[in-house]
């Protein structure tokens, strides 16, 4: 193929033999004058760094933000990054970017920090964008501004996302199946009602406030050290992770004080709301709502001390998503002086059915994005104190059913990281380059049969491990390190 030799003042348009694109100067300037219909463009500038782009950032229809990076040099294809929380900014998509990737974000329609929901007040317009709707759009948008630059389309196009970020890979399967041929889904708040029944029935367990919980914050290592204990060993295997903690049968009561409180232990009451944890919420005829949070290596600073505790120096992650979203987001009429303390388990969950059909990503469906060719992968961790585990392990099941196995097997895979945190950290081997297995499934047709994650320490890498495509596990080969991946093979679980 031959090569264009331009400078780059006039550079236009180069396709270098390594299917590289490039672009310049002259492209970036000209995105000022950009005429598409709704769109306000608000700054343009050529971003002199490693990698060089463009960033165009501007509103769709005078409320959704957006930021497109279009790196000089392209790899002719798009990445889209979600967001977390209640979203309200726009997102780092330098990992996208890195790659050669143009890359796109949006604060999904309002302005907030992530925690904050008091824009959904009497906002109608406000939650259904937030639900799904300014994802679509600015994706849509996106590729437009994308032909206007390279003067081409992507030639694949990816969405990667965590937590609400997750919901909104799942949304963008369900509802527009064919702006992405990828999509990575990581610890997906799918039910995100059901998330926060979940958070509410936790705070209520634990008579939280914003300084405080009746189990103290200075317990959470208590609690994660006698499971781990109980548990460790599950699988054959004494490395400070638990497998699978759907086996971990440990009794809270084997932590109760014997002569008052005291430090390492708990008190009836903490006996009480532990469980209750454990057995997630249910209506007054015992009729579970959400999975409860399996107990297992809670003693992560990623965990249960974020999220469940609160302490003075800030309120648990749960108290203050639940709060929120209770005040300005639940019901069809708004209270911002709801209590959360009063929710009725049997009542309020009918009363959040309209949000439930903007805001869930439940719909099992994925017939059309599995027809036009696309692949979802799924990650979660088995310590998330934030999502259930078991719940997205539900979804995951009722689409495979859904589907039947053969196209299943071909459009959607689970990988479970034991001990990894909610989107990160954790015990266990919580960094893993699920990009790369997407786009060789997408690109290429190879379905991924593990993916290696590393755990970091103080002095760097300490640990390896597959992780595995769902139900399969990662088993020791009997060998060799147990902290390399080499020496673990992907297995059926029922195997030893």
């Amino acid at each position: 193929m031959r090569i264009f030799h331009l400078t780059l003042p006039l550079l236009v348009f180069a396709l270098l033999p390594t299917g590289i694109y490039a672009a310049g100067a002259i492209q970036c300037s000209a995105m000022t004058s950009l005429n598409i219909q709704d769109v306000e463009i608000t700054e343009v500038k050529l971003v002199f760094a490693e990698p060089e782009y463009c960033s165009v950032i501007g509103y769709l229809k005078s409320r959704i933000v957006f930021e497109i990076l279009l790196p000089t040099s392209w790899n002719g294809k798009m990445y889209f990054r979600g967001n977390g929380g209640f979203a309200g900014a726009l997102v780092d998509t330098s990992s996208g970017l890195g790659r050669g990737y143009a890359t796109i974000s949006t604060d999904t329609g309002h302005q907030g920090n992530g925690l904050d929901a008091t824009w959904a007040l009497d906002n109608r317009t406000a939650e259904i964008d937030y639900g799904y709707r300014a994802v679509h759009q600015i994706v849509v948008l996106g590729k437009k501004i994308i032909q206007a630059y390279y003067k081409r389309t992507p030639k694949f196009s990816y969405f990667d996302g965590c937590s609400n970020g997750g919901r909104q890979g799942l949304m963008e399967a369900q509802k527009y199946p064919a702006d992405f041929d990828g999509i990575v889904a990581g610890a997906p708040a799918l039910d995100w009602t059901g998330f926060m029944i979940g958070a509410n029935w936790d705070m209520q367990a634990l008579q939280a406030t914003e300084s405080s919980s009746l189990i103290p914050f200075e317990k959470f290592q208590v609690i994660g050290d006698a499971v781990l204990e109980e548990c460790d060993t599950i699988d054959e295997l004494t490395d400070g992770l638990i497998d699978d903690p759907r086996k971990c049968h440990f009794k809270a009561e084997t932590l109760l004080c014997q002569s008052g409180d005291g430090p390492d232990c708990l008190t009836q009451p903490q006996v009480a709301a532990l469980k209750k944890i454990d057995a997630g919420p249910r209506d007054s005829s015992g009729r579970p709502l959400y999975p409860g949070f399996l107990l297992g290596e809670a003693a992560s600073v990623f965990g249960w001390a974020v999220w469940l505790f609160s302490n003075p120096d800030f309120p648990a992650v749960q108290f203050s998503l639940q709060d929120q979203f209770f005040r300005y987001m639940a019901f069809k009429k708004d209270n911002p002086d709801f209590d959360w303390r009063t929710f009725d388990f049997d009542k309020d969950p009918q009363r959040m059915n309209l949000m439930a059909r903007i805001l869930n990503a439940t719909d099992t469906n994925l017939s059309r994005f599995q027809e036009l060719g696309g692949k979802l992968l799924l990650w979660q961790g088995w310590s998330d104190s934030a999502i259930a585990p078991t719940r997205v392990i539900d979804y995951y099941k009722e689409v495979r059913k859904r589907l039947g196995r053969q196209n299943a097997e071909n459009t959607i895979r689970l990988f479970m990281a034991p001990g990894m945190a909610h989107c990160f950290g954790g015990t266990g081997p919580n960094e893993f380059d699920y990009l790369t297995a997407l786009e060789q499934w997408a690109e290429q047709g190879v379905a991924p049969e593990s993916i290696e994650a590393t755990h970091y320490g103080e002095n760097g890498p300490d640990r390896t491990r597959p992780l595995c495509p769902y139900p399969k596990v990662a088993r020791y080969d009997g060998s060799g390190s147990i902290n390399k991946a080499a020496n673990f093979t992907c297995v059926s679980p029922s195997r030893k």
